[in-house]
């Protein structure tokens, strides 16, 4: 990826839109033979994300790598300015541990 293909931005969380995704509610799906996958994990159940584990390195070496977002065309003051691309698991910890005005460096991508 070229540096060009996006600029580091300064943003608050209550401006990211971290999307449909509802972790807490995600049931396990169907694959083959009984066995169910996590949705949230993409792993076979039993094999759950290691939240606990990202919560207590964010908390102690902070957002290491920027949430990649893109910027959404129609903006007005009751909706979200950029949406992420990559970085759910980290905006979900990011606003148990901060307000909505805490604020994150991110990159914005034209595309």
């Amino acid at each position: 990826m070229d540096k060009s293909d996006f600029i580091y931005k300064i943003v608050m969380l209550e401006e990211l839109d971290p999307g449909k995704w509802t972790f807490d509610d995600w049931e396990g799906e169907e694959i083959d033979e009984g066995r169910k996958l996590d949705v949230r994990t993409h792993k076979e159940e039993g094999k759950k994300y290691d939240w606990k584990s990202l919560e207590e390195s964010i908390q102690k070496h902070g957002l290491i790598e920027p949430l990649h977002v893109t910027q959404k065309r129609f903006v007005c003051n009751y909706f979200y300015k950029y949406k992420i691309r990559d970085g759910k698991h980290r905006i979900k910890i990011l606003r148990k541990l901060h307000p909505p005005n805490y604020k994150i460096k991110v990159k914005v991508f034209n595309k």
